[in-house]
């Protein structure tokens, strides 16, 4: 059916009924009857609302957000405290702004290098390096066996009669003095030792090229090489002065039923220069070897060298002068090389068995001058070594 016309022209609706009216006028009856209830069928089919096939949505009511929980009074100090440390107050940031956060302050004092901070970084370069465990190890080794073979030495010539040759029923009282004399027989052995542990003290930085490190964080070469002497110094007195100890304890055991003098005269100081100046010779040579070590920058070369000063030259030295009698004055040479000076310092010009007493021709410096060539001769290799680090180029 046509839908009706909307405006100002438009029909009146008219009920579907009426329209047929007229025409069910002239019809019959019964035909009459069976249009209108065919009619009302029609209009009760129009007045029943569509029902569709799909479900009507339901809507749920909103659902009612929960109000947020407050904040743990302990969480709120503790943001406090952490932004109080940080320099930012969050009750604050918008009024101010957050503050810079403070540099910390340097492990150095001031902020500058200081003689023992590189004295403590010398220790702990040098106690990094395997040769320095080794070199010590065996300082502390030969000194006591080379005491044992002096001591067991001076005792079998004391049971020995100088005449016939034979084994003494009764061993000759063994001199005291030469019990000292053995206690630090094997210092001028060892002394090659420290002074390997000298040359290695410097050299190990420039055959690994970490000496480049070294001046970047220390650019005062006199307070580096400061620093490398005393360290080198303190390790090697500690340890010789250790060594001649256990030297002197192994020789009082060994020595414990033997029949011994007493010391007499000037004698009485044997013992402390024997420990605490053999001790102190030691320290010399590693300070003459590290300035031999700075000279050379090599350690194949430094350590020859300082195995030519203390041994190989003077032996050639000594041979020409006996050889060459004209030329007694190589004699005197030979006499002030550092070897023979340390021997006759730890000595003190003690005539024992271990010692014999032989006029030269030329001039021999006594004990205490003996000191003074061994000082001579430190200070200056050591003053030669620290001028070409000062002014030599870093390789």
């Amino acid at each position: 059916m046509a839908a009706p016309r909307r405006g100002r022209h438009a029909r009146p609706a008219t009920d579907a009924a009426d329209e047929w009216r007229p025409m069910m006028e002239d019809e019959p009856a019964d035909q009459q009857q069976a249009s209108r209830s065919a009619s009302q069928s029609v209009q009760s089919v129009q007045l029943q609302p569509v029902q569709s096939a799909q479900p009507q949505p339901q809507f749920a009511a909103p659902a009612v957000a929960r109000p947020p929980e407050p904040p743990h009074p302990a969480s709120i100090r503790r943001q406090e405290q952490n932004a109080a440390q940080s320099g930012d107050n969050p009750r604050n940031t918008s009024r101010r702004r957050p503050r810079a956060r403070r540099p910390q302050p340097s492990s150095v004092p001031n902020g500058r290098l200081n003689l023992w901070g590189c004295i403590r970084g010398e220790f702990v370069k040098l106690f990094a390096l395997a040769s320095t465990y080794w070199l010590m190890g065996i300082t502390l080794v030969l000194l006591p066996a080379g005491a044992a073979m002096n001591a067991w030495a001076v005792h079998w010539t004391a049971s020995i009669d100088p005449q016939t040759g034979k084994t003494l029923a009764t061993p000759n009282p063994v001199d005291v003095a030469d019990l000292w004399i053995s206690v630090g027989g094997f210092v001028s052995t060892v002394a090659i030792v420290t002074g390997i542990f000298g040359v290695l003290a410097i050299t190990a930085e420039y055959s690994t090229k970490s000496i480049q490190a070294t001046l970047t964080a220390n650019p005062k070469r006199m307070t580096m090489i400061v620093a490398k002497l005393i360290a080198v110094s303190l390790i090697v007195f500690l340890v010789s002065l250790a060594g001649l100890l256990i030297s002197w304890a192994v020789v009082a055991i060994m020595s414990n039923d033997w029949s011994i003098t007493q010391l007499s005269g000037r004698e009485w100081r044997l013992p402390w220069i024997t420990l605490f100046g053999g001790a102190a010779s030691l320290t010399l040579m590693a300070l003459l070897a590290f300035g031999v070590g700075a000279i050379c920058r090599s350690t194949p070369g430094a350590v020859f060298a300082y195995i030519a000063i203390l041994t190989i030259l003077p032996s050639i030295l000594s041979i020409v002068s006996i050889v060459a009698k004209e030329f007694g004055w190589v004699g005197t040479i030979a006499s002030v090389m550092p070897s023979g000076s340390i021997g006759r310092f730890l000595q003190m010009n003690v005539s024992s068995a271990l010692t014999s007493s032989v006029s030269y021709d030329y001039f021999v410096p006594n004990w205490w001058q003996s000191l003074l060539v061994l000082v001579g001769w430190t200070v200056v290799s050591v003053a030669l070594g620290s001028f070409v680090i000062k002014r030599a180029d870093v390789k």
